[in-house]
């Protein structure tokens, strides 16, 4: 699914908003992201998109999660995924992505960038602390029988 979103346009996990970490020519990691008016233009497509991809029941949990995440207002970029492959990890480039996206977000006249991060997930967490990201909120969401635990975190320095 998540293949088929990255090449079309006009969708939140487009190649639009998506950004590689190269070292060399090779693939480091990545950052997915997004201003407010980029969501208000492109969520109705995202959902369209998603629902013929996976179907009904699948995409109703999907909705319960987006009503609880991914949510952020008019002055702000939100950083909705980053990922670095394991054996570039700890080596900087998750740094250098999130700095990326403080630029993207400046480029964007965004104030603030905000992300949400699972409760225990403690590198992500260490890496935003260090950057000056500071939690703002916290929330609960039960899919199905599982719960998931996720903080808000806010970068204001733009």
């Amino acid at each position: 699914m998540l293949r088929n979103l990255y090449i079309q346009e006009r969708n939140l996990f487009s190649h639009e908003c998506t950004w590689f970490g190269l070292l060399e020519a090779q693939i480091v990691g990545l950052i997915v992201g997004y201003s407010y008016d980029y969501v208000k233009k492109n969520r109705l497509n995202t959902g369209i998109m998603i629902l013929k991809e996976i179907g009904l029941f699948r995409f109703m949990n999907l909705v319960k999660v987006e009503s609880a995440l991914g949510k952020h207002s008019k002055d702000e970029f939100y950083l909705s995924n980053i990922a670095i492959y394991p054996k570039f990890r700890s080596m900087g480039f998750g740094k250098k992505l999130v700095e990326y996206v403080f630029e993207l977000a400046r480029q964007q006249n965004c104030k603030r960038v905000v992300l949400d991060v699972e409760k225990g997930n403690e590198p992500a967490k260490a890496l935003y602390y260090k950057m000056a990201f500071k939690k703002i909120s916290e929330k609960k969401i039960r899919v199905g029988h599982r719960e998931f635990c996720f903080e808000r975190m806010s970068f204001e320095g733009l």
